[in-house]
């Protein structure tokens, strides 16, 4: 009789057919909520579920088989069977997904780091690519690079291989990073097998790129050499600057411009998504929404298009940078940028804005970025090129920025000698606007604020006998010359001027020191005990019998002779009545506040305007914040009603506080006022912007005067305890009383042929002049 084999002994089953649980689902959208099973190869070789027919008969044949259930072990732990069906995994995908349509990131994040944390699942790549998409929208750029990483690494074959492109590529425009990100767009862009709706996306973002200049023209360069297919990318710009019109809401220009592809490219690659967006456009030339919402961090330093008979305004600020420093520079140069495109658009968008950025990346061989700092001529070499990038092919009219002092003395010869007007934000540079008619600055230089503040403290304030701590620097030089030459000529007098290195000294004790002795020195002069005051005083002591107790001889003299004088640092001194505190940078100011304060000087603290940070000392402790209470300092910014309307209206659009923004705003403003004027030319700008004498703007006032196009609009502010600054009431400000004649002898000690003669307010008073006296006439 024949029989028939199972394939394996009792207690150990081979199942023929193995079910290989697909890793990737989803389409290049979201994922699709259905789990998918994949049927693939089975788990074993052709040996796996086979009959082993000499097992027919015979014992012998036992050991043999023990052999091939042996080889068959590594098969069946194979890899593949690490990947299960999890309903777990099935429920958080559900979850995760609706929370992020719903918006709601944080929920989001923890349903899809819950499924990619456990064992490989049916889940774990979509979850992976979901993880990224929540960690973008959420401009968490470093961490979704990472979970995009991953997902490339660990799954190469995956089914969304070509959204991970994309998410790459805007993690690294998220982290200012735009040569990687151009370099991922790009490769997306030449994948022919990738959809044809994410190579369109990868379109739009390079034209983003290209467009606004945000690499260099070498990388442009390289860039092109990346798409191997010949005329594609010069198609994919031109299709993506008509869909980038779209998005931003302007018909007639996206209408031209994919119609423009379609005269050209009848049968591209996007020639099916070109027709269908004109007719979705129809006569309204609405916007249809990005498939995948991860550009809205980028677009805080996007700018617009260029728009043919439109004017430009050239921006030249640092918008990149690796280096802690430049990192930070780089937000600033960003919130001054998000104030320009604010103002902008506030208008009507009249100007087209042209980017040009100073900042510098440092790549690797293997394409690293390198966190490398920028050096001063690396950086003026790029702001030279850069204004002149602006002025010679940019065309524009104005241009604003940069943000260092030095940088702005090289943007400002290339603008003169260009005759473009160019409004500098934030420089504080002596001198700068000497350099030519078109070159104006919105912050107070040194001097303005050094004079200002010189002529509150001695005229407003009442302030004869001042100190000045200055920093080490040419600020710091200006501003202690402007101070001491214009309080000195109002009557002050300078009793001590000392310097420190900004943002290296931490201690003050040697200037305060120094002060006290000073300040002693002009204290009135007091009784001192001597030899004759001892004995005389020892005299009544021996001879005064109302001592009481029992005094022996030797007590009396030690009671008398011996008796200290107190320590002078305990004694508080008010004989310098103002000390002047310039800092360049807060952090100073909260480091040398305190210790005035501990070396008991009971005086008015003065100060120039970076001694006030709204956010810095709102972030200070209640102590902290009353060693600054008090602190009169000269600033432009008056919380006036116009910085406030600005303060509500950004927050209510932006969602943030403005920082920085407030001063482009005013830039752009001052220009766009200007333009919409009348001024419509370089010249009649220039010649607009030298004539204005009073403007309230966002971050404070404006006033270019005495043929200067420094900001000289000042005013006097106070630090409350709670951190804010108020304006010194006319109850506040002391009255100066002339006491010229206050040493006259009083009435009653003199003669009664002296005294004034009381009038009779009816009798007429005869004219006693001394011409009617004969005896005085010669």
């Amino acid at each position: 009789m024949r029989r028939s084999c199972s394939g394996s002994r009792p207690g150990f089953s081979i199942r023929k057919d193995m079910v290989h649980l697909a890793r990737d689902q989803g389409d290049t959208n979201l994922p699709k909520r259905s789990a998918l099973v994949e049927t693939g190869a089975e788990s074993g070789s052709g040996l796996r579920g086979e009959c082993n027919r000499a097992l027919r008969h015979l014992q012998g044949w036992r050991r043999l088989w023990m052999l091939v259930s042996l080889a068959l072990i590594p098969i069946l732990v194979s890899p593949a069977l690490a990947v299960r069906l999890s309903p777990q995994a099935d429920r958080d995908f559900e979850l995760g997904l609706s929370a992020y349509e719903q918006d709601d990131l944080r929920e989001a994040r923890k349903r899809f780091e819950a499924i990619v944390e456990s064992p490989d699942n049916q889940r774990t790549s979509a979850a992976l690519l979901m993880l990224t998409r929540t960690l973008l929208r959420a401009e968490q750029f470093r961490g979704g690079l990472d979970v995009a990483k991953r997902l490339e690494r660990e799954y190469p074959n995956s089914r969304y291989a070509a959204d991970v492109q994309l998410l790459i590529g805007d993690c690294y425009l998220g982290l200012q990073r735009r040569y990687e990100g151009a370099v991922h767009y790009a490769g997306l862009l030449d994948d022919l097998t990738a959809p044809i709706a994410l190579r369109a996306s990868a379109a739009e973002r390079l034209t983003v790129i290209f467009r606004n200049h945000l690499i260099s023209r070498d990388a442009q360069g390289r860039i092109r050499s990346r798409v191997g297919t010949e005329g594609l990318l010069p198609e994919s710009l031109l299709y993506g600057e008509g869909r980038w019109y779209a998005r931003l809401g302007w018909g007639p220009q996206a209408r031209e411009r994919l119609s423009e592809y379609l005269r050209t490219n009848a049968d591209g690659i996007f020639a099916e998504l070109a027709r269908l967006r004109l007719a979705t456009m129809g006569g309204g030339g609405a916007a249809p929404a990005m498939q995948v919402d991860t550009t809205a961090a980028v677009d805080e330093w996007q700018t617009s298009p260029i728009r043919p008979g439109v004017p430009r305004l050239g921006i030249l600020l640092p918008l990149t940078g690796q280096s802690e420093a430049d990192a930070a520079i780089a937000s600033v140069g960003r919130e001054i940028l998000d104030g320009i495109r604010y103002a902008n658009e506030e208008a009507g968008e009249p100007f087209d804005l042209v980017i040009e950025d100073t900042g510098a990346r440092y790549v690797d061989f293997e394409g690293e970025v390198l966190p490398v700092r920028q050096s001063e001529g690396s950086r003026l070499i790029r702001v030279v090129k850069g204004a002149r990038w602006l002025i010679e092919e940019g065309g524009v009219e104005a241009i604003i920025g940069p943000i260092y002092s030095t940088s702005c003395v090289a943007a400002a010869a290339v603008a003169e000698a260009a005759g473009v007007p160019l409004l500098a934000p934030l420089a504080q540079q002596s001198g700068l606007d000497s350099l030519g008619r078109h070159i104006f600055q919105l912050n107070p230089i040194a001097e303005v604020q050094g004079q200002a503040l010189a002529e509150y403290a001695t005229l407003v304030l009442g302030l004869e006998t001042l100190a000045i701590l200055s920093p080490l620097s040419d600020y710091g030089a200006a501003f202690e010359r402007s101070f001491t030459r214009a309080a000195t000529l109002n009557g002050g007098r300078i009793v001590m001027s000392d310097q420190y290195f900004p943002e290296e000294t931490t201690d003050f004790h040697r200037q305060f020191e120094s002060l006290r002795r000073v300040g002693f020195e002009l204290q009135p002069a007091q009784e001192r005990v001597d030899s004759l005051a001892t004995l005389d005083s020892l005299a009544v002591a021996l001879l005064d019998t109302t001592l009481e107790g029992e005094w022996t001889f030797i007590e009396v003299i030690e009671g008398v002779v011996d008796e200290e004088p107190p320590d002078s640092s305990e004694v508080f001194l008010n004989s310098v009545d103002g000390v002047v505190v310039v800092v360049e940078h807060f952090d100073d100011a909260k480091t040398i506040a305190p210790q005035l304060h501990f070396h008991r000087l009971e005086t008015q603290m003065l100060g120039n305007d970076i001694w006030y940070d709204p956010e810095a000392i709102h972030a200070m402790s209640a102590t902290e914040r009353g060693h600054l209470a008090g602190c009169v300092f000269v600033t432009r910014r008056q919380g006036g009603p116009a910085e406030q309307e600005f303060l509500n209206q950004y927050r209510s659009q932006r969602q943030r506080d403005p920082g920085y923004a407030a001063d482009g705003y005013d830039a752009a403003r001052l220009l766009l006022d200007g333009w919409q004027q009348g001024h419509g030319d370089r010249r009649r700008l220039r010649d607009w912007l030298e004539q204005v004498r009073e403007y309230d703007g966002a971050s404070g006032r404006v006033a270019f005067a005495d043929d200067r196009r420094v900001n000289s609009a000042l005013t006097l502010l106070r630090i409350d305890a709670d951190g804010s600054a108020q304006a010194l009431g006319a109850e506040e400000l002391p009255v100066i009383v002339d006491d010229q004649f206050s040493a006259d002898l009083p009435a009653a000690d003199l003669p009664a042929a002296d005294l004034p003669a009381e009038s009779d307010p009816d009798e007429p008073v005869e004219d006693e002049s001394w011409d009617s006296d004969p005896d005085q006439g010669s």
